[in-house]
């Protein structure tokens, strides 16, 4: 609002969204026009959207269907991302500023898809973007996730959100280090109704027979991702990780050490993939 000497000269409202029942959908859209017009709000023509089940909100296109919300990144959108990578590919440079602007469309990109599939694919785009070398030529991990990033926005993972309660998936993960190293999973699906629950208990392969706890939890928890989907385990589940450093990391999406970022990323590839 303005105020000038104490007096409000104009006030505005940039924009409203509202949810209502299918049955009263039609009133209720009228009754926030005449609201507003009481109120000595000037509603611009082309913000009334009239009620529907599918729109693009805040650049995000938004459909409901049935008892599901469905939120995904615009085709538009999508293509001039991928466009805009192939242009880097076949320059073959990525400056400081590019690497920025980039990072800004992935990260929008990543926060309308499912999970975190994307956070460790882009260490190597972050560290030019910082970076205070003069050389801005593609490195092979930078053009590895360049042509990561262009296949995946071909077709990536939509977040569904459920708008009636589903019942969760459990899946316990855990890693021994005492008296040998051992990794183990228990999956209680959600119509689980046998008297015993799959599990898993058994050695980690050679190449993580050094490896700390650390990433031991992190490989547990990608061991029990799979075990959920060989079982076609579906819909929202909860994972059960025994190390806050693990889960930190399994959260953001990614992890300084590169075993560990590998590892995340085949876990959240493995969740939005089944």
């Amino acid at each position: 609002a303005k105020v000038v000497f104490g007096v409000i000269l104009h006030c505005y409202v940039d924009d409203g969204f509202c949810a209502e029942c299918t049955g009263t959908v039609e009133s209720a859209f009228h009754c926030i026009i005449f609201l507003a017009d009481i109120l000595g709000f000037t509603l611009a023509a082309d913000k009334m959207v009239p009620p529907c089940s599918e729109l693009e909100l805040l650049g995000a296109k938004v459909k409901i269907s049935g008892e599901t919300i469905v939120i995904e990144n615009p085709a538009e959108k999508l293509a001039n991302t991928r466009e805009f990578i192939e242009v880097c590919l076949r320059s073959k440079k990525v400056t400081p500023a590019t690497a920025a602007t980039l990072r800004g469309k992935l990260g929008f990109t990543q926060q309308l898809c499912a999970g975190r599939f994307g956070k460790a694919m882009a260490v190597a785009l972050s560290n030019r973007q910082y970076s205070n070398t003069k050389n801005t030529s593609l490195s092979r991990p930078l053009t590895r996730e360049l042509k990561w990033w262009k296949a995946k926005l071909g077709n990536p993972p939509k977040r569904i959100i459920p708008m009636t309660f589903e019942k969760n998936n459990v899946v316990y993960t855990d890693a021994s280090g005492g008296g040998g190293v051992f990794i183990g999973t228990v999956i209680a699906r959600f119509d689980h109704r046998a008297s015993g629950y799959p599990a898993f208990s058994g050695c980690p392969p050679a190449w993580l027979e050094k490896a700390n706890i650390y990433i031991l939890e992190i490989f547990a928890v990608c061991l029990g991702a799979f075990h959920l989907a060989t079982l076609a385990g579906r819909g929202p589940s909860l994972f059960f990780v025994d190390n806050d450093a693990a889960l930190s990391a399994l959260i953001r999406g990614t992890a300084d050490d590169e075993v560990a970022r590998l590892l995340i990323s085949v876990f959240w590839k493995t969740c939005t993939e089944n």
